[in-house]
């Protein structure tokens, strides 16, 4: 029995001592490892946590739950109690322990529950220092959520550029969903529309693992163009390998907007310096150049050199060297410009070379208002002082040829205020020009109707441009009484504004009384030439009657040279009544005339052919007549005047032609141009003025017959009705007679009349 006791005896120390070595190259192996045991009694309430080299015996361990944080000491607790309820489920805890440094360390607790044979029940296991990976696990949950929550996009992909990951901000910034982008290319989130340079680059940092910064851009969910700054990180693992990217987004959109207004405005500010007919000069308070632009360096001849010189008023010393006057010191110009509140302009600089510069100048103030510096303006107005001048001359050459004329001359405003007038005006109101001028001119006259029909611009002549003439008494304020020919017109300013009323007077007192005199004068001499024509008519009717009784009764007892004197007498005595009837229709053609009225030219001009039938039909005339208009006119008198001229074209063909006349007319403005063409002996141009005089013949009574009163009497009629006549030809080559008749209003054509009549 004994030895049988005694084997099992070293077989039990053998198994204890196995046992104890293995237990020593356990420790051993979990020595600082981080790893180590733990042990939970429910009925102690102990917790035994060891490392690998030391086993704490029951009863002199201390208990690790006093150690223990107390907000996980309450959670372990429970969970403890739940486990030895439940003694299936696995343990898996984790919890953090004051350390003696003041610091904390965290553990994981995982096991299960123990029943040893004749033992109570408890929990054991292993414990491993998590303190560093719940340390990364905290930073890492942070950073996700600071980028989850980022104003930045922000997307990761791997080596091959295609997205892992994005945060909710790249929705709104490139439209795209975040759920679906893993596995895409990270080209995709930017826009086709970013340059072709751009996207190049970040396709060959993607390629090569390069860190890349740049704009892109982008399209939002709302379809709005986005500028991006991308920031393209490279990720790499401990041996420096590439395992992915980083990319993040900032909308820039607003900047690059405010960019691209600050570029324009930048842009245009330089294009208006260079653009601009004035030399500028930016100075600081100390007179040192900050800009200039290229006008300046023209204008005053400037080197770089000079423009770039940062001594303390150094350029202004330049300037003011090459001004002949005013001769101004650099301590004046310091002064203004020590004065931030004055505003300087208009200032003329003559320099040496006789140009004129007209200088101005400005403080500069900063966004806190304060001044630093002072901008100056240096314009050319050499050319302007010269055309001032030559204003100012003309201006005083006008005044004194307006102070010549003996004509009363004055201007005015739409208000009637007296602009301007000559010395004769002057005279007239009998009030020196300074007092009148700038006063309404109807304080200058005693009748203010009369003033006001002075100054009024509203008439149809003056409204179209045109003057406008009428007579009128006007009396001053002494009372004197004065009859005026008055032409009116208006003056404009240089965009055809009306701007006042310009009028000539011509004082016409005795020239009206004259013309009463005259008045009466032809009414007596008319009265005198009817009686004369009639007294005269009656002695030549007697004497030719009784000549025609003589040829009759005796003229078979008279012989021929007899008979050929008393046919001379009775031809003298017709042509002598035929010159006093033409006398007395030309002496009457201004008195005995009937008012203008709408006339129809072609029917005068046929009512003349009418006239002219026998003459027409007896030399075989060819006459063309082609639309004429309607005028206003004495319709006799239109007569008359055709009947002369087309008579005219017959009485002086050319005998080897059969003779044509053309009756037309052509639209010259306001005026109706009429011409009556035949191809006769013509007239030599030298005498062209000489044919309209009474009495005036080019032919001889023998070759052809006439009293040489018919072109006086056209002329006469032509000027009556406001035009003008005269002649065109050359001998043998026709005549066309040309006059001039007012259009009138509606005025319109006739058919064009062909052939003989």
């Amino acid at each position: 029995m004994l030895p049988v006791l005694m084997r099992q005896r070293a077989r039990a120390t053998a198994a204890e001592a196995a046992l104890r070595r293995r237990e020593r190259q356990l420790s051993h192996a979990l020595s600082g490892s981080g790893v180590g045991f733990w042990e939970w009694d429910p009925e102690s309430a102990v917790l035994h946590v060891c490392d690998g080299k030391d086993h704490v015996a029951e009863g002199t361990c201390v208990n690790a739950l006093e150690r223990m944080v107390p907000g996980d000491r309450e959670r372990v607790l429970k969970a403890f109690a739940a486990h030895v309820a439940a003694p299936q489920a696995q343990v898996d805890l984790r919890c953090r322990f004051r350390l003696d440094t003041g610091g904390e360390t965290c553990l994981r607790l995982q096991g299960r529950a123990l029943a040893a044979p004749g033992e109570p029940l408890h929990l054991t296991g292993l414990w491993s220092d998590v303190s560093l990976q719940t340390a990364h696990d905290l930073e890492r949950r942070r950073l996700s959520s600071a980028i989850e929550n980022s104003t930045l996009a922000v997307l990761s992909c791997n080596a091959a550029g295609l997205i892992e990951a994005a945060n909710r901000r790249v929705e709104a910034l490139t439209g795209r969903d975040p759920a679906d982008l893993p596995g895409r290319p990270l080209s995709l989130v930017w826009s086709d529309e970013t340059p072709a340079a751009t996207q190049a680059a970040l396709a060959v940092a993607l390629q090569e693992g390069l860190a890349w910064e740049g704009d892109v851009i982008c399209r939002a969910l709302d379809g709005r163009r986005l500028w991006h700054r991308v920031t393209l990180t490279p990720v790499r693992d401990a041996e420096g390998g590439l395992t992915g990217f980083v990319s993040v987004h900032e909308d820039i959109t607003e900047r690059h907007r405010l960019q691209e207004r600050l570029s324009f405005h930048v842009s245009t500010v330089n294009a208006v310096l260079e653009a601009s007919p004035s030399g500028i000069l930016v100075a600081d308070l100390e007179g040192r150049p900050r800009l200039t632009n290229q006008r300046l360096r023209q204008m005053w001849s400037l080197s770089p050199m000079e423009v770039r010189d940062e001594t303390p008023w150094a350029l202004f010393a330049t300037l003011s060297i090459r001004v002949a006057e005013p001769r101004e010191s650099l301590e004046t110009l310091r002064a203004l410009t020590a004065s931030p509140g004055e505003v300087e302009a208009g200032v003329d600089l003559v320099l040496a070379d006789g140009r004129i510069f007209e200088r101005a100048s400005m403080a500069v103030a900063g966004e806190d208002g304060a001044t630093w510096g002072r901008v100056w303006f240096f314009t050319d107005v050499s050319g302007q002082k010269r055309i001032e001048r030559a204003l100012s001359d003309q201006l005083e050459f006008q005044q004194t040829l307006l102070n010549t004329l003996p004509n009363p001359v004055f201007y005015t405003n739409q208000e009637g205020q007296l602009l301007g007038c000559n010395r004769a005006f002057a005279d007239f109101l009998k009030e020196p020009p300074d007092l009148v001028l700038g006063e309404p001119l109807c304080d200058a006259l005693a009748d203010q109707s009369q003033a006001a029909l002075l100054v009024a611009p509203g008439s149809s002549p003056l409204e179209r441009g045109g003057r406008h003439f009428f007579d009128m008494a006007l009396t001053d304020k002494q009372g004197g009484t004065r009859t005026l020919a008055v032409a009116k017109a208006i003056f404009s300013d240089t965009v055809g504004q009306v701007s006042g009323v310009v009028a000539v007077m011509t004082d016409i007192t005795d020239l009206k009384q004259t013309a009463e005199e005259l008045r009466r004068s032809n009414q007596e001499l008319e009265q005198f030439a009817y009686v004369a024509s009639h007294d005269l008519q009656e002695p030549l009717r007697t004497v030719s009657s009784y000549l025609g009784l003589l040829r009759r009764r005796y003229g078979g007892r008279l012989d021929e040279d007899a008979q050929q004197f008393i046919r001379y007498a009775i031809e003298g005595a017709h042509r002598m009544q035929a010159l006093i009837q033409d006398l007395l229709q030309f002496s009457r053609l201004d008195t005995r005339g009937v008012p203008f009225e709408r006339v129809d030219v072609a029917a005068c001009v046929n009512h003349a052919v009418e006239n002219l039938r026998g003459s027409l039909e007896e030399t075989q005339a060819r006459l063309r007549i082609g639309d004429l208009p309607w005028v206003q006119a004495d319709a006799v008198q239109m007569t008359s005047l055709f009947q002369n001229l087309i008579g005219n074209a017959l009485k002086y063909r050319a005998p080897s032609r059969t003779p044509e006349v053309e009756v037309g007319v052509e639209r010259r403005g306001e005026v109706w141009e009429f011409f009556v063409r035949d191809n006769g002996i013509g007239i030599d141009p030298r005498f062209a003025e000489k044919v309209f005089m009474i009495f005036q013949r080019l032919h001889s009574r023998e070759a052809i017959d006439g009293t040489g009163i018919g072109l006086a009497l056209a002329k006469k009629i032509v000027e009556r009705h406001g035009g003008r006549i005269w002649l065109e030809g050359a001998e043998d080559q026709g005549t066309t007679f040309r006059f001039t008749l007012p259009v009138a209003p509606g005025a319109q054509t006739l058919p064009a009349r062909e052939g003989n009549p």
